[in-house]
């Protein structure tokens, strides 16, 4: 799982923060490119000494590691309370990484939901679009 972002309340960094230790149970790698609050940004660094081998923080913005980062992962988690457009989930699509997003503004406008049963099982969309903005949401 990817974020790539600023370290704010709009960007959702606090729901992040408040799931991360329930998905460190899980068999996955998280990798987040940001800065912004500092509170946040000494998070990141925490989260990365507590958990070595399961996560990695990068404080500050670099264009190859942010490509890097949307090309190796999985998913590109976007928990967004507001975004006008957004770029990211773009760039995620083109990569072929699903972007979950909260389904406000552009990210509603631009991932289309996940539904498994379309298309006679074949299923159709581009991502997975979860609401509320909440923690269980995020994660289920």
């Amino acid at each position: 799982i990817g974020f790539i972002g600023r370290l704010d309340y709009q960007k959702g960094i606090d729901l992040i923060q408040t799931a991360g230790p329930d998905l460190m149970v899980d068999d996955i790698q998280f990798v987040m490119l940001g800065s912004g609050d500092p509170k946040y940004e000494s998070w990141m660094r925490s989260m990365e000494e507590t958990y070595r081998d399961k996560f990695r923080g990068w404080v500050g913005f670099n264009v190859p590691i942010s490509h890097r980062i949307t090309a190796g992962c999985d998913i590109l988690l976007m928990p967004s309370r507001f975004e006008p457009c957004g770029l990211n989930q773009l760039y995620a699509m083109r990569y072929g990484t699903i972007p979950v997003v909260h389904g406000t503004g552009g990210l509603r406008d631009t991932v289309e939901n996940f539904n498994p049963y379309a298309e006679g099982g074949a299923g159709t969309g581009t991502g997975w679009v979860f609401t509320p903005l909440s923690k269980d949401s995020m994660v289920s």
